[in-house]
């Protein structure tokens, strides 16, 4: 067979996303030849999510539509109606975004561009500036090419970059930095459910914000749990709303809902069906739904300061909420570009976030770069490493910009959501569930009554068996702390303390050993004793760091309510872990007094809380731990984004 020519293109952009599809259009502007790479069809838009876009960037996609002359006549319906829209609504559908840059760039010169559908990159030289294109599905050859500049736009899985990487001595790579606290993971998205009063009276949205108009707002939460609202009238005398909500759920409702509707669809396709099987699965996904709309009507409701019996939800639809889930984690390139030789790739888009990225912030990035790439391929050379710089140092600034509403508040620790009333028996129905679906029989065993007669019988003819990890990465210990079994925790402490030792330290699917899981305890006294555990083992309070180099004094203040006996236990040891830096630069003491400051903030703060804020700090102060005027200063000089 002989060999495959290589075509050559300018830019090569790997995601068709509204990143890719607006580089792709700068670039043709700028009479470059264009690939575009994506995994989808062509007419795959299936993100009905709404977003909110910023007014430069609402005047942007007119100017796309105003750098042609048109007749009237010639105007699409669909164009048309994006271009009302567009001038109108709050919110805009992503895929009609998508939709609208594609067609912009096909009334282009159609000599310039070409897409690859369902296709992606391999074996990226970028020094050389070739690649392979192959099909996405079953990895076979599609193109040989050649290019001057490479886009990575393909989202948070960032496949460029790798690809990339691959070719490249790590200092020249680009790395991604993760949240320094907990990987925000978990996230639910809601596509407008319709509320409305129950007394049929006008709804009044919150007092509105700054740059909002009376009957509609966005709203990034300032918990740093990525939540973002609008809320639009759908009749004139306002008695209904639509709202479009992105937030983050708790990791255990996310598993229940996921798990428990795979496994009920798995046994009803079954062709040997288990009838009673299906009853109690069928049970289980009623439940695990039940909890996640209620949680999600809870938070739509906290925004609107309204109670339950004040609103119905969807009433066309019998209050049945339309949601999807899906798993993401953000972090932070190191850099935005890599310049090899004399060939170019450039970041854009989901894979350029810094830690705590609120929703709704990622569309107007996108935008915002691929329209100032439009200065880096119209740059002449002596301008070209220049603008490359200037591109850089606007992605950070982005970045910065994005989570500046929670610039404090992004030192807390990840805050485990309060659940519901039904989220709440929804719990005890998902223990039940995992006791019994798809668990390793070491982890199961800790349901039972004789439980410690199980593992004691596991430790003595199958050893191996205790460093069994479910499907979420989380060993016997994890499993047990998690569970509410502080039991196993000590039995294996005292039965095999070398075996202890090795799974104290080992990380569950999210990063966690459990360490940090007894420091996020209710129950100061019981994380103390297993804090009493440790301390002589070579696992101890001086030596632990996680990966983002947190002691264990920075895991107890980043907890929802940070406990002072567990600092004064930790002091009245090893004083020195209270003066240790994180990666970040962060004492313990200092994340104190941020968090503090972002508390103080926030509605209706608990006067318990606060309390216990209070008295962790004067004790900080008496033991010469730190200042509120040190960690102020502090965050000042590091972490403020600059907003020239």
């Amino acid at each position: 067979m002989p060999e495959q020519e290589r075509v050559h293109y300018d830019v090569v952009v790997s995601g068709m996303g509204p990143a890719g599809l607006s580089a792709a259009w700068e670039a043709i502007r700028a009479g470059k030849t264009v690939c575009l790479l994506t995994n989808r069809d062509e007419n795959d838009y299936t993100r009905v999510q709404k977003v909110f876009l910023q007014a430069e960037l609402r005047e942007y996609l007119h100017l796309m539509f105003n750098s042609l002359p048109r007749k009237p006549e010639t105007i699409s319906e669909e164009d048309r109606d994006f271009l009302a829209n567009l001038d109108t609504k709050r919110g805009i559908p992503i895929s009609e975004v998508e939709k609208y840059l594609l067609r912009r760039i096909k009334e282009l010169d159609n000599t310039k561009f070409n897409i690859f559908e369902k296709s992606t990159l391999a074996d990226v030289q970028l020094s050389s500036g070739e690649a392979r294109i192959i099909d996405s599905q079953n990895q076979e050859d599609k193109a040989k090419t050649t290019f001057d500049f490479l886009i990575g736009a393909d989202g948070v899985h960032h496949h460029a970059v790798d690809e990339v990487n691959k070719d490249l001595p790590p200092k020249q790579q680009i790395i991604y930095q993760r949240d320094f606290k907990r990987p925000h993971k978990y996230h639910v998205s809601v596509f407008v459910p319709v509320i409305k009063k129950t007394d049929d009276s006008p709804i009044v949205l919150p007092v509105k914000q700054e740059n909002e108009s009376e009957d509609a707002r966005i709203n990034v939460g300032k918990d740093g749990l990525y939540f973002a609202i609008i809320f639009a009238h759908t009749s004139n005398d306002k008695t209904t709303i639509e709202c479009n909500i992105n937030c983050e759920i708790p990791r255990e409702l996310y598993y229940f809902y996921y798990e428990a509707k795979g496994a009920y669809f798995d046994a009803v396709n079954k062709e040997n069906q288990d009838k009673n099987q299906i009853k109690q699965l069928e049970k289980y996904y009623r439940e695990a739904t039940k909890a996640l709309e209620e949680f999600i009507k809870n938070k739509i409701l906290s925004e609107l300061k309204m109670g339950t019996k004040d609103v119905a939800f969807n009433p066309d639809k019998n209050g049945i909420i339309d949601f999807s889930l899906f798993v993401t984690i953000l972090n932070q390139a190191s850099k935005a570009f890599i310049l090899s030789q004399d060939k170019i790739f450039i970041l854009m888009g989901d894979s350029y976030r810094a830690p705590y990225y609120p929703w709704g912030h990622g569309i107007n990035d996108a935008l915002t770069q691929g329209k100032f790439l439009r200065k880096i391929f119209n740059a002449n050379p002596q301008q070209f490493h220049q603008k490359l710089k200037e591109y850089e140092k606007m992605c950070k600034d982005l970045a910065l910009t994005a989570k500046i509403g929670a610039a404090i508040g992004s030192f807390r620790i990840f805050k485990e959501l309060v659940w519901s009333h039904s989220g709440k028996r929804a719990e005890v129905v998902f223990r039940e569930y995992q006791s019994d679906r798809e668990q390793p029989r070491m982890h199961r065993s800790i349901f039972k009554d004789n439980a410690l007669d199980i593992l004691n019988g596991l430790l003595k003819n199958n050893r191996l068996e205790l460093y069994t990890k479910n499907n979420q990465g989380e060993n016997i210990l994890h499993f047990a702390l998690k569970q509410n079994k502080p039991e196993v925790f000590d039995w294996l402490h005292k039965m095999d303390f070398s075996i202890f030792h090795e799974l104290v330290l080992q990380k569950d699917q999210d990063g966690y050993t459990p360490v940090h899981l007894f420091a996020m305890q209710e129950n100061p006294d019981s994380a103390i004793q297993n804090l009493i555990a440790l301390a002589p083992s070579k696992a101890n309070l001086k030596e632990y760091r996680d990966e983002d180099g947190n002691t264990y004094a920075h895991i107890v203040v980043q907890n929802e309510r940070p406990h002072l006996k567990l600092l004064e236990f930790i002091f009245k040891r090893h004083p020195e872990i209270l003066t240790i830096r994180n990666n970040e630069g962060l004492t313990p003491i200092e994340m104190i007094y941020i968090s503090y400051a972002q508390f103080l903030e926030a509605e209706d703060v608990p006067k318990g809380q606060k309390e216990n804020y209070i008295n962790i700090l004067k004790w900080a102060e008496k033991n010469n731990l730190g200042s509120e005027e040190e960690a102020l200063e502090f965050l000042e000089a590091n972490m403020r984004p600059s907003m020239e």
